[in-house]
C-alpha cells in the first residue's frame, strides 16, 4: 500500500521540473535508457532501498565525492531517487554497488554485480578528492612524460 511519501512524490511538481533543468545543464541530449513520461535528457535514475543505512543525501554526497554529477533527488516509501548523467551511469553503479549500497535501479552494466563481489563489503577505491593523486599513476615513460610530471 503506498505511503503518505508515495502520495507527496507523485504530485511533487517541483522535483520533476528540477530534474529535468539538472538534465538539461549537464547535457542535453535524449538518453535511450529512461523512457516513457519519466525520460529525462541524458539521464540514468537510480533508486536506492530507504531499509539500507543510508540516506539519499549521503548517497548523493558519496557520489559527488566520486566526481559523479547528481541531480533530482526524491523519497518514495521505499527509496531515495535520483538522476546521474547517463556516460557516468555505469562508474556510479560500479561505485554503489561495490560500498554495498542496496541499489535496486535497472542494472546498467551486469559486470558490476560480478566486480562488487570481489571487494570486501564497505570496500570502495581511493577518489581524486581524498588526497595523493600520485598513488595510481604510471610511472613517466620518457624523457617528455618526467619533465611534465615535475610540472604537475
Amino acid at each position: 500500500m503506498p505511503g503518505w511519501l508515495d502520495l507527496v512524490d507523485a504530485v511533487n511538481v517541483l522535483a520533476r521540473v528540477e530534474s529535468l533543468v539538472g538534465a538539461l545543464v549537464y547535457n542535453a541530449h535524449r538518453s535511450p535508457r529512461v523512457s516513457g513520461a519519466a525520460a529525462l535528457p541524458s539521464a540514468w535514475e537510480i533508486r536506492v532501498s530507504r531499509d539500507g543505512d543510508w540516506s539519499g543525501t549521503d548517497v548523493a554526497g558519496f557520489l559527488r565525492h566520486y566526481g559523479v554529477d547528481v541531480w533530482g533527488g526524491r523519497t518514495t516509501s521505499d527509496h531515495f531517487i535520483m538522476y546521474v548523467k547517463d556516460r557516468q551511469a555505469n562508474w556510479a553503479e560500479y561505485l554503489l554497488r561495490r560500498r554495498g549500497i542496496p541499489v535496486e535501479s535497472s542494472v546498467y552494466n551486469p559486470n558490476n554485480l560480478l566486480y562488487a563481489q570481489q571487494h570486501a563489503p564497505g570496500d570502495q577505491p581511493p577518489a581524486w578528492a581524498d588526497g595523493d593523486r600520485s598513488a595510481g599513476k604510471q610511472q613517466p615513460s620518457g624523457l617528455v612524460d618526467q619533465m611534465l610530471d615535475l610540472l604537475f
